[in-house]
């Protein structure tokens, strides 16, 4: 038995995340699982909750990262002896890409073993709700709180040899694939024959939006599709200091749109002809100009949403240019924004 250490184990916004073999380890990885696999437990019980009679089903991903795959057993061994039904990713999985099967596959959660785009020291456990979103304060409230009791009771689990457990897989990339064919326009894409530079971090944006894009047509420049769980040496996350390699591409006229996704593909960046990189409140701008303009979109905005999708955004960004014929510069300037520099 491997019993947890006395950290303490705190959900935020995009869950719990430290470093590796410090805080992060595979005995606090089942201490946060057991303490998830109780509060479902609990739901199932109640009547009133949104997932009584719903199933037992809990889908279980993780993203690029050292030990990702053992950490996703090492949940899976634990919500099996709960009395839970495990259903791992069968590889490295982006974020919004768990989020969808969660729903489609009408789970009562998710656990996903990522940690972003932060540096590869770390990685990280996000509990996601039956509806594929982060589970908010009402649910994590309650999962800290158990954390704290089976600390204090001392609790540890008789866990197998690391890695060996078996549990049952499925391939999630034929279902967001065919909702993304549903959300992005192709054969815009495809018409203007867009020569775009991508940079996948070396994440789980492999295999998703580059392949996404030759679908669509579109010319590619690839950096970073290769495995690295450390990520080149620096944080996988798309800002401009990170995509000096797509922005060269762009200035050299190799491209005329450079896109990448963080480590897990929630995040994007997004780099105009001229090399400049946009902020996510000018993507975010762009993507509701686009709908509303080219797709005739009408109704409400909110912002709110089952997870981020940097998959979706980066291929929205390909269609507005695909659809305009203009820099996406040029774009921003027809809007007028005042301020769009802030983050989102």
């Amino acid at each position: 038995m491997d019993s947890p250490g006395p950290t303490s184990i705190q959900f935020g916004a995009a869950g719990w995340r430290a470093i590796m073999a410090r805080d992060f380890t595979f005995a606090n990885v089942r201490l946060a699982t057991q303490a998830v696999a109780e509060y479902l437990n609990k739901e199932l019980a109640d009547p009133n909750s949104p997932i009584h009679r719903r199933g037992t089903t809990v889908i279980i991903g993780h993203d690029c990262r050292f030990l990702g795959p053992q950490f996703a057993l090492a949940a899976a061994e634990v919500l099996t002896a709960a009395g839970l039904s495990p259903l791992l990713c069968n590889g490295a999985a982006p974020a919004p890409v768990l989020a969808l099967a969660i729903r489609q596959r009408k789970a009562i959660g998710g656990i996903n073993i990522t940690a972003g785009h932060n540096p590869p020291e770390y990685s990280g456990f996000q509990f996601s709700r039956y509806d594929g979103a982060g589970a908010g304060p009402d649910a994590t409230g309650p999962i800290e709180a158990a954390i704290v009791r089976l600390q204090q009771a001392n609790w540890s689990f008789p866990a197998v040899v690391t890695g060996t457990f078996q549990a049952r897989t499925f391939d999630p990339q034929p279902g967001y694939d065919k909702q993304i064919e549903k959300l992005v326009d192709f054969a815009a894409i495809k018409k203007a024959r867009l020569k775009i530079a991508v940079d996948l971090m070396f994440g789980c944006g492999r295999g998703y939006l580059d392949t996404l894009l030759l679908k669509a047509g579109a010319k590619l420049t690839v950096f970073h599709n290769e495995s690295d769980a450390f990520f080149g040496g620096h944080p996988p996350d798309p800002s401009a200091e990170h995509l000096a390699e797509v922005r060269q591409a762009v200035r050299r006229g190799q491209a005329q749109l450079g896109l990448a996704t963080d480590g897990d593909a929630g995040r994007c960046g997004v780099v105009d002809r001229d090399g400049a990189c946009l902020a996510p409140n000018q993507i975010l701008a762009l993507a509701l100009y686009h709908l509303k303009k080219n797709r005739g979109w009408t109704g409400s905005v909110v912002r709110a949403a089952p997870e981020k999708d940097g998959i979706l955004a980066c291929l929205l960004m390909a269609e507005l240019v695909a659809s305009e014929g203009k820099s996406l510069g040029q774009i921003l300037e027809g809007l007028n924004l005042e301020d769009c520099s802030g983050g989102l």
